[in-house]
């Protein structure tokens, strides 16, 4: 084969294109799926540019912890709880104290001896007051004996007063000597009272050195010590007025503050 012939072999095996129009068509629809896809790309990435950036709104509130039982109250109110029975218990008389049996927290019971003053010298006022009575009810009895007497003899004579043997002077005076015994007797049973009145007043000064709870309660306060003087009202500059404050725990009330 000479080199005309190859040359016209080689020109019979071009591979055939399609038409110019349809491959154009082609590459159109492809660029515009591309652009429609990269924008797609850029709107996304812009909202979601926008959203991270955009301010956010935060809304605070304060949380408290709440028991069951509140969960329905229709007010909350801060307040206190006081005894609406409470005392200073001070003494009735004024010494020394020589003894105090309560403590701070005690329990203790309406008439219960919670502390004693000194009391030797009113002791001592109570037995004089009490040999009194003793010498008053003896001189009674002298008396008593004496108007017995008397009365005898003033009835004797009454009865002889009209004969010569006894005289008007003798009945008279008899009569005077039995007036005088009625009047001893009287003057006597008189100073038995007094005594004995002398004595009530003494065992009063006696018990007012106890100093007793005035009702049922307990001990807040202790406000004196052994040792130290307690008087009425604190009526000494150096004197313990209130030896111990107590409060009756069942007369708790509970009073709010309101703001």
């Amino acid at each position: 084969m000479n080199e005309q012939q190859k040359r016209d072999a080689v020109a019979t095996l071009r591979i055939p294109r399609p038409p110019e129009e349809g491959y154009e068509c082609s590459k159109r629809r492809a660029s515009k799926a591309i652009w429609a896809g990269l924008a797609a790309a850029l709107l996304i990435a812009l909202i979601a540019l926008l959203r991270r950036g955009a301010p956010v709104t935060v809304e605070v509130a304060t949380v408290t912890t709440m028991a069951p039982s509140q969960a329905d109250a229709v007010l909350t109110a801060s307040g206190y709880v006081v005894a609406q029975r409470k005392a200073a218990v001070a003494s009735k008389g004024t010494g020394r104290l020589e003894a105090l049996y309560v403590e701070e927290g005690d329990r203790v019971q309406a008439g219960q001896v919670i502390a004693r003053l000194e009391r030797r010298d009113v002791e001592a006022g109570l037995a004089e007051g009490r040999a009194r009575v003793g010498l008053a009810r003896a001189a009674l009895a002298q008396t008593k004996a004496e108007l017995y007497e008397a009365e005898l003899t003033y009835s004797r004579l009454k009865t002889l007063v009209g004969d010569t043997t006894v005289s008007k002077a003798e009945f008279d005076a008899a009569d005077a000597r039995y007036r005088r015994a009625v009047a001893s007797v009287a003057s006597a049973e008189a100073g038995i009272t007094a005594a004995e009145a002398a004595v009530r007043l003494a065992e009063v000064q006696v018990e007012n050195t106890n100093i007793r709870a005035p009702f049922d309660g307990t001990v807040l306060t202790k406000n004196a010590d052994v040792g130290e003087v307690v008087a009425p009202f604190a009526s000494s500059a150096n004197a313990r007025g209130a030896v111990v404050s107590i409060a009756d725990m069942g007369s708790l009330k509970g009073v709010l503050e309101m703001n």
